[in-house]
């Protein structure tokens, strides 16, 4: 148990890590890994000092379907963690699925739009937008993940002039809960832009 006196003791068949592991192009991590302690970190380690069963710090969207694939078919529950800013709770004895290592940020001036991978933050989008003269409506701490920013909503220092950031998502990737990877957008599923939009991390 960890020191609020939850189970953090869930182990996994170190067989199905070996398979999980052929399945990435990025990384997987048990407790006593050389990684592992720095990657269940949350930007507030005093508060979610949380104890993962595995961690997995994908590399391509293809390694977070196995990770779900995975976790489903051993029962485990899942965790995603972009920043690290926004735990509700900690990823004890589930999956979890680290961003850490896919933080590119890709800026198209001529549509002043972002693109931008899940474990980003603000710091890194206002640093690739600032030459072609462009701001983000980005939060009010820099380190802030990207995604979960706009999952949340979006509240920040442009929101009075023009409007909530999550507003301003013209297209997600995104991985189903089977594992299926949508293109999510107003042409091919509206409806799941819309509600990622308004109800983001709680739909």
């Amino acid at each position: 148990m960890n020191d609020n006196g939850k189970d953090t003791e869930k182990t996994i068949d170190p067989q199905h890590v070996v398979t999980l592991r052929a399945r990435l192009q990025g990384s997987v991590l048990l407790p006593g890994d050389e990684g592992y302690e720095r990657a269940r970190q949350t930007w507030d380690a005093k508060t979610f000092d949380q104890h993962p069963a595995v961690v997995v710090l994908p590399a391509r969207a293809s390694d977070v379907q196995a990770a779900v694939t995975f976790a489903r078919e051993h029962n485990l529950p899942i965790a995603m963690q972009g920043g690290g800013h926004g735990h509700p709770h900690p990823a004890d004895g589930a999956l979890l699925v680290n961003f850490a290592n896919m933080t590119d940020v890709q800026i198209e001036p001529e549509t002043a739009t972002a693109r931008v991978e899940p474990g980003a933050t603000w710091k890194e989008v206002i640093q690739a937008a600032s030459p072609y003269g462009l701001a983000p409506l980005n939060g009010f701490a820099a380190s802030v993940g990207v995604v979960g920013y706009l999952l949340g909503g979006g509240c920040g220092w442009l929101t009075r002039q023009y409007g909530a950031g999550a507003g301003s998502m013209r297209s997600v990737e995104l991985v189903t809960a089977d594992g299926d990877l949508l293109q999510v957008n107003e042409q091919t599923h509206p409806d799941l832009l819309w509600g990622l939009r308004v109800g983001g991390a709680h739909l």
